[in-house]
């Protein structure tokens, strides 16, 4: 193609080769290098400290470059399908990756599996290109935005909240009659 190009003239040949290499850009990228990359984005994007693995997963497939929807492997030669959980897992061992169990919010049951920024954060300094004009974590009330109902609704937040406008502490529920009733004094 760049061989016809030059026969239409030298101007037309070098912008066929700016072109061809606009689009081979990241081609030839380690698909565990995009994918660290990748990770790292959504964790600026969502302003959180932790994530389980099916958000990070469906933010992937979601990504407009398409190459966690049709995955094709290391090899880039199997049928594609969309990336899971479990290639991910695979993928980021070599980096001493692996996931583990997040907690999501203040009930037992909250949790699950993911990943928590600071597992990230060697790789991304060593195989990771760095980000023009971005501050290195975007910091945010840990598990929730600060903004969120979800946060107005959290104890922490309405403490801070009564201490800001100068309400007193509330003092903590006396236990239950029936649970000290239950204890023998020994």
């Amino acid at each position: 193609m760049i061989s016809i190009a030059d026969a239409c003239g030298a101007e037309v040949g070098t912008q066929a080769r700016a072109i061809a290499v606009e689009r081979c850009s990241g081609l030839d990228e380690d698909f565990a290098v995009v994918l660290l990359t990748d990770i790292r984005d959504i964790f600026d994007e969502r302003r959180q400290d932790k994530l389980p693995s099916d958000i990070i997963v469906n933010d992937l497939i979601a990504r407009p470059h398409g190459r966690w929807a049709e995955w094709r492997g290391l090899d880039d030669l199997a049928v594609p399908r969309k990336l899971t959980w479990g290639i991910m897992a695979i993928m980021l061992r070599p980096f001493g990756i692996r996931p583990r169990t997040v907690r999501l919010g203040l009930a037992p049951k909250d949790t699950a599996r993911g990943y928590h920024r600071n597992q990230f954060e060697d790789a991304w300094a060593r195989y990771c290109p760095p980000q023009p004009n971005t501050p290195a974590h975007p910091r945010a009330r840990v598990g929730v935005l600060a903004s969120s109902p979800e946060a107005e609704r959290s104890p922490q937040f309405r403490a801070v909240m009564d201490a800001i406008k100068g309400k007193p502490k509330t003092k903590p529920a006396r236990k239950s009659a029936r649970k000290s009733a239950g204890k023998k004094k020994r």
